[in-house]
């Protein structure tokens, strides 16, 4: 049986962001260094640290979040939740690109 596959939109630096999210070890940076010296690269590395913060802080390594709210935007969404433990209120804008 085949793994199911989705579409990414964004090409090949989605793809990288979405994938150094889900196993940010997979690619070291001695053994692709090319890619990690680009653009993109560093762009989805960027954007994978963001999205493994935000994952991080609501599944409550920083204690329950609070007032959790996705707005959809017209290039992406906006998240907005609190953090009361350690009394912090986050935004993150989310490009679909």
């Amino acid at each position: 049986m085949q793994p199911t596959t989705h579409p990414v939109h964004g090409g090949l630096e989605a793809a990288l962001a979405a994938l150094l999210v889900l196993r940010p070890g997979e690619l070291s940076r001695n053994r692709h260094f090319r890619l990690h010296a680009s653009r993109e690269g560093a762009h989805a590395r960027a954007r994978a640290a963001v999205l493994r913060g935000v994952a991080r802080q609501l599944t409550g390594a920083h204690g329950p979040a609070r007032a959790l709210v996705v707005d959809e935007t017209a290039d992406g969404a906006a998240i907005r939740f609190a953090l009361p433990r350690v009394a912090a209120r986050r935004t993150v804008h989310l490009s679909l690109v």
